[in-house]
């Protein structure tokens, strides 16, 4: 019998930390980047960068459902019925964002705040993205990690690695019964990067860093995944 929890797409590895169940309906996806460092010490240590990052998120207590490798390869390290801690939002955090005061705090960038706006309006926060009061009740997680050098055009991540998220979330949303994904490319609270839901842990001067599509000069190309929706 196929278990509903593992995506066919997907090599199958054993979590060594293994997460209590989720107890709620898989509601949506999102996109991480597993940081420039990580790719850096497998490339010093002659590792092949897919097999070094999944090593480690299969260790990690902070970790990830999926990993997807430069060439578009996918990996699932836990099941899509565990609950995975991969995007923190702390309740001082949650209080910014229902009294509306984050949009003026100074720890973030006011064109970052109006990027996030151009993205989600109507949504007036990210915590009103997501049904219930915890992301990580509702999200699994897939971690991208980033190429070494970015591309000529300023992205962080292969083709392979977009389409890739494409198909994986196309997967989801057949395997849990989610709704049709919205036409013309618009934005979908199912599918979002882990910069979406956390203004003050994944934002910088620049913008949203992880992955990088809330930025001026994106790192990471939402257009590219919606056109491999399905």
């Amino acid at each position: 019998m196929t278990d509903p929890s593992r995506s066919p797409l997907a090599t199958q590895v054993v979590d060594l930390v293994p997460d209590r169940p989720r107890g709620r309906p898989v509601f949506g996806l999102v996109v991480h980047c597993s940081g420039r460092s990580i790719v850096e010490k497998a490339q010093r240590a002659g590792a092949d960068v897919l097999e070094y990052v999944v090593g480690y998120y299969r260790a990690a207590e902070y970790s990830a459902h999926y990993v997807i490798g430069h060439d578009g390869g996918i990996v699932q390290v836990t099941a899509d019925d565990r609950r995975v801690p991969h995007v923190g939002v702390t309740a001082d955090e949650r209080t910014l964002y229902r009294s509306g005061r984050w949009r003026t705090d100074k720890r973030l960038v006011a064109s970052a705040v109006q990027r996030w706006d151009a993205r989600w309006f109507p949504w007036v926060s990210p915590n009103v993205l997501f049904p219930s009061t915890a992301p990580n009740d509702d999200y699994v997680g897939v971690e991208l990690p980033p190429l070494a050098k970015p591309t000529a055009d300023g992205l962080w991540y292969t083709l392979a690695q977009h389409q890739a998220v494409a198909r994986l979330a196309s997967d989801l949303r057949a395997r849990h019964g989610w709704p049709s994904w919205p036409s013309r490319g618009a934005p979908c609270q199912r599918l979002l990067g882990h910069e979406d839901l956390d203004a003050f842990g994944r934002w910088d001067k620049g913008g949203g860093w992880d992955p990088g599509a809330l930025r001026a000069q994106p790192r990471f190309l939402w257009s590219a995944v919606q056109a491999g929706l399905r």
